[in-house]
């Protein structure tokens, strides 16, 4: 975005099932902004890639076929959100050229518009490092897990308790680990521990936030 740009950024970033979509969401709607989840973006891109059977070592071609996806296209999200394409997701995000692609189409997101809302792994630290307001969202690693596992039932999924905890602790070694804008909080960012808060009470902390600056 550029730096002259008149549009209101808010950046969200956080672990897994910290709450942080869900608000972001709806401090979209409430504020008239427009809204992105730049994960889903990376789980469209490992969904392309599983249906079209890529080379996930191919960080050049991935790069160069992502401007073949519609990421406007609606898809399943019994699929979008299966271990397979999660998996896939993860492994893709660690990719240079990868990345390098979805960050300019994530900027320019932001253009022209009287604010935006955006959420993911490296909002406010790599993607928007001077948006307006940054959050980090978290909450403790039991109860991240048991909020996507009651997300997986929704969905239909046969899964147990103690595999969603597992994978959201090996998620959050990648997330954390990866060479390539890992998962960290901005210095600048507002920490919003969500554990044992309904919705209401963290959107009226962001609010508030927000607000009183």
């Amino acid at each position: 975005m550029d730096d002259n740009s008149k549009t209101v950024v808010i950046a969200f970033d956080g672990t897994a099932a910290s709450g942080k979509g869900t608000i972001a969401k709806l401090l979209a709607n409430k504020l008239g902004y427009d809204y992105l989840d730049t994960g889903i973006m990376f789980r469209k891109v490992a969904y392309y890639c599983y249906a079209h059977d890529l080379n996930l070592e191919e960080d050049q071609d991935l790069a160069n076929i992502i401007k073949e996806i519609d990421f406007y296209k609606p898809i399943d999200s019994k699929e979008l959100y299966s271990d397979n394409i999660s998996d896939i997701a993860s492994k893709i995000a660690m990719q240079k050229n990868v990345r390098n692609v979805l960050l300019d189409i994530q900027r320019k997101f932001a253009e022209n518009k009287k604010g935006v809302v955006i959420d993911g792994r490296d909002i406010g630290t790599v993607v928007f490092p001077n948006a307006n307001f940054k959050f980090f969202f978290d909450a403790t690693i039991e109860e991240r897990a048991n909020r996507r596992y009651k997300q997986l039932q929704k969905m239909g999924k046969s899964i147990k308790l103690p595999l969603v905890l597992e994978y959201l602790k090996i998620r959050d070694e990648r997330d954390k680990g990866r060479n390539i804008a890992p998962l960290a909080k901005a210095e600048d960012s507002f920490l919003v521990d969500t554990s044992g808060l309904n919705i209401d009470k963290v959107l009226d902390i962001v609010l508030k936030k927000i607000e009183n600056n």
